[in-house]
């Protein structure tokens, strides 16, 4: 919660009320949506198979995969998505 009212929220009013347009049309986050959903699918893919391969087959370790729910959303969720909306306006 502390990442989005510090990251998101911000990001959002200031394309609201400086640019006085609507936050995910101006950040570009609605345009190729399946486009790009398929391409990080087909990358995670690959990354997944590289962690599996080199763990499982040639390390040999054991690796515990249990992790809580707030470690989850906060490696898994929420650091792409404010990365995502607070740098995208830097790179435009």
């Amino acid at each position: 919660m502390i990442k989005i009212v510090i990251w998101v929220i911000p990001v959002m009013l200031l394309v609201k009320i400086m640019e006085k347009s609507v936050p995910f049309s101006y950040l570009g986050l609605r345009h190729n949506f399946k486009r790009g959903l398929k391409w990080t699918s087909w990358v995670s893919l690959a990354f997944i198979s590289y962690f599996v391969v080199l763990n499982f087959i040639i390390l040999d370790n054991n690796i515990d995969f249990r992790i809580g729910f707030n470690e989850w959303l906060n490696t898994i969720l929420l650091v792409g998505i404010t990365e995502e909306i607070v740098f995208r306006g830097v790179f435009y």
